[in-house]
């Protein structure tokens, strides 16, 4: 990509907007970001046995101590219990894929300007990513997709499900680049949002996708768990 096309930083949203709501929060950032290097780190340097072993043990022991305590029930657990903000930052904090303290994510970053319909995003694939040989895998280059043509909905000032997304991967994905990622709205039709986007490694199109979102309308995600919760209940 040339530099003109390159991400700008002055959109309206970003997941690199996100700020941690207090300092137990910063501090599950700043443990993710240790526990990703850890599995970078084993993935891709000298290491012994004698260490992992040690390792190992006091993660077991951390974590037996964490199985004590009440169980929270993911996000609407957190949300529920008043342990945490509302959904949109704590979305931010989580999500397997843009999450600031979540230990699965590369993590994604995206920036929206809903004004002119610009959407870019960068991720950097790890070797905690690989698939092929020193390549990405194709499952985390499709949800990656997943996660920035969902957010590019906000182009259109509503927000959805994914119906369908069709990933073409047109070369090899590297790891240990930054990619760059573009997209737009195609159409709207009532509820189908339709979206395209491609990945980039320097000038290289590695993949690109197509995706139909159904918009929840004025209803959001906790809405559309409520609904689900309700027709539950009343089929029992």
């Amino acid at each position: 990509m040339s530099n003109e096309s390159r991400p700008r930083y002055d959109m309206q949203a970003s997941t690199e907007n996100h700020r941690p709501a207090n300092d137990y929060w910063r501090e599950r950032q700043r443990l993710a970001a240790q526990l990703r290097q850890l599995t970078t780190n084993l993935l891709s340097r000298e290491n012994r046995e004698q260490e992992v072993a040690a390792l190992a043990d006091h993660l077991q022991a951390f974590n037996a101590g964490l199985e004590q305590r009440e169980l929270a029930g993911g996000r609407k657990g957190w949300l529920d219990a008043g342990w945490s903000h509302e959904h949109d930052s704590l979305s931010q904090e989580v999500s397997p894929l843009i999450g600031h303290s979540s230990v699965l994510a590369p993590p994604l970053k995206i920036w929206i300007d809903k004004q002119s319909g610009d959407a870019r995003a960068q991720v950097n694939f790890d070797w905690r990513f690989e698939g092929p040989l020193c390549c990405a895998h194709g499952g985390f280059v499709a949800a990656v997709f997943d996660e920035f043509l969902g957010w590019a909905q906000m182009i259109s000032g509503g927000s959805g499900a994914t119906k369908n997304l069709s990933v073409t991967y047109h070369k090899p994905t590297p790891l240990n680049t930054t990619l760059e990622l573009t997209a737009r709205m195609v159409s709207v039709d009532g509820r189908k949002l339709r979206l395209e986007g491609e990945m980039y490694a320097g000038e290289v199109m590695t993949a690109s996708a197509e995706g139909l979102f159904i918009s929840f309308g004025e209803k959001g995600t906790l809405d559309l768990h409520q609904q689900i919760e309700t027709q539950a209940q009343a089929s029992e």
